[in-house]
């Protein structure tokens, strides 16, 4: 059980540091912040599917996660308020 938990960590770990190059490049298509939470929340959730999908087509490695991350806490990392 150790085994398979630190080979599952071992794949998240690299697969964000895969998809961190791609975020930016998603993020930075992005020439006006958004405008309150729930734009930056949208705008979050469209750049990291995007990031995402561009990863798979480029190198056909897939998430994984089961589930979405915490795109409140990345909202807030890629559109911090002021």
């Amino acid at each position: 059980m150790l085994y398979r938990r630190k080979l599952h960590q071992l794949r998240c770990r690299n697969f964000n540091d895969l998809l961190g190059p791609y975020l930016d490049a998603a993020f930075g298509s992005i020439t006006e912040p958004p405008n309150g939470y729930g734009g930056r929340i949208l705008a979050t959730v469209r750049g990291y599917r995007a990031a995402r999908l561009a990863l798979f087509n480029a190198t056909g490695i897939t998430d994984p996660l089961r589930d979405d991350p915490d795109f409140a806490a990345l909202a807030e990392v890629r559109f911090p308020t002021q």
